[in-house]
């Protein structure tokens, strides 16, 4: 089994299990989105397409921890100030 550490991220991807970039393109259950990007990626320099995918993941990890923080701000408002939870002791 291989790892690949992603140093910046102290994430670990287990490249053994990881599709190949032809499985996903095969796949009926990848967006048509993803496809596109793969297509698109394959035929750029490899070295400027991961650096436009490292930038592109960071803007999506910010949009998706900002929409988080929405969330849970929305969900503490809804409850009222003054309202007591039960008390199941």
């Amino acid at each position: 089994m291989v790892f690949i550490n992603d140093e910046h991220r102290n994430t670990y991807y287990e490249a053994a299990n990881r599709p190949t970039a032809q499985q996903l393109l095969n796949s009926p259950t990848t967006s048509f989105w993803l496809k596109e990007a793969i297509r698109t990626c394959l035929n750029r320099d490899c070295l400027d397409a991961f650096t436009d995918a490292d930038l592109l993941l960071e803007v999506c990890r910010d949009h998706m921890t900002e929409q988080l923080r929405k969330e849970r701000r929305d969900n503490v408002q809804q409850v009222q100030p003054n309202q007591t939870q039960p008390n199941h002791a």
